[in-house]
């Protein structure tokens, strides 16, 4: 194993833990999946992970840019097939991410609530 192999190694198993971390049922209901697609699970489990953490959790920094970075950060180690952010390398090795990352990043325009005059 090369050290770019391990790399990523390193970066699947990080995010195996992560999904194992943070949800007990979602790691046993993997483990009913073919082996040959878990990795690839945990990887797409550990960076959603991390972009909900950023929204839910982290109420002490600017959320929007801290989930405004992680996002140019996502499609940097897609560009460049690779990240120093090990959740975000687990990315790289999976095929269909990156025709479908836009998706996860899409923003949708707030609606503005309309407020019918009651007489």
């Amino acid at each position: 194993m090369n050290n770019i192999e391990r790399y990523e190694n390193a970066s699947l198993l990080s995010s195996e833990i992560v999904t194992k971390s943070f949800s007990t049922s979602f790691s046993l209901g993997i483990l009913c999946l073919g082996k040959e697609v878990r990795k690839p699970i945990y990887g797409i489990y550990g960076f959603v992970r991390v972009a909900d953490e950023i929204v839910d959790t982290f109420f002490g920094v600017d959320q929007q840019r801290a989930l405004d970075d992680f996002e140019l950060a996502t499609y940097q180690a897609i560009k460049d097939r690779y990240s120093s952010n090990i959740i975000l390398h687990a990315l790289v090795p999976i095929d269909p991410v990156a025709p479908n990352i836009d998706t996860f990043f899409k923003k949708t325009p707030k609606k503005k609530k309309v407020y019918k005059n009651i007489e």
